[in-house]
């Protein structure tokens, strides 16, 4: 086993640890986000990609959401990119009178920024996002502008690059909501794997409820990406 092989088990122990002591935590909640996805890039700057995701609560527990995606994006110019896709969701509603799964469909532009400066890599995002639940008359919209910029940090004789970054949502006027809504706090590495590459990622969600204090969500994610 080599020396950076071996730091990889005590990175994700760390990881799970820090997720475990969140559970009697108030005004807090756990849930694991796993996906799987198909790249394929082809001629003239395009590629698409093609997922399918799962959340749950805790550790991998109760059904949460889970979801099919498909994006497909193009560079317009060297660092910029623009990307669209669709996501069809199913989701588990267990509150409220009326509980069981949603389904909903969202709608989604990205305009992506990627630069470098020494070591850092530095990414940002404007995602102008739509959603609404389907087969339910005069359903409202969650349409939301989201906010994303990180940086990922390069570092020699190591695999494990960390990368960090913050994204905030926002509701536009007319959506089922009003104004900054949520933050989102995400630390993430990843490594090859075969033909492809696996993300750990460990995420906080920090929500904005009505007549509540602040309710913080934490997520282990684990993403495999197999490029065609």
């Amino acid at each position: 086993m080599s020396a950076v092989s071996k730091f990889k088990i005590p990175f994700f122990i760390a990881l799970f640890t820090i997720f475990s002591l969140c559970v009697n935590a108030q005004n807090n909640a756990q849930k694991t986000w796993l996906s799987a996805a198909l790249n394929y890039e082809f001629a003239n700057s395009w590629e698409a990609e093609a997922s399918f995701q799962h959340r749950s609560e805790g550790l991998i527990k109760t059904l949460d959401s889970y979801f099919g995606e498909f994006t497909a994006g193009y560079e317009i110019f060297s660092g910029f990119k623009l990307k669209g896709g669709l996501r069809y969701i199913q989701k588990n509603d267990n509150q409220g009178k009326v509980q069981g799964i949603e389904d909903h469909l969202r709608f989604f532009m990205d305009l992506g920024y990627k630069h470098k400066l020494d070591r850092l890599e530095f990414k940002h995002r404007l995602r102008l996002q739509s959603e609404k639940e389907i087969g339910v008359a005069n359903a409202s919209k969650e349409n939301l502008w989201r906010i994303k910029s990180g940086a990922l940090l390069k570092i020699k004789n190591w695999t494990l690059d960390p990368e960090f970054s913050l994204e905030v949502f926002h509701h536009l006027p007319n959506s089922n909501g009003t104004g900054i809504n949520k933050w989102r706090y995400r630390l993430e590495t990843d490594f090859s794997v075969a033909t492809g590459k696996l993300s750990l990622a460990y995420f906080i969600d920090r929500e904005n409820r009505l007549n509540t204090a602040a309710f913080n969500t934490h997520i282990v994610g684990v993403f495999y990406s197999f490029d065609l």
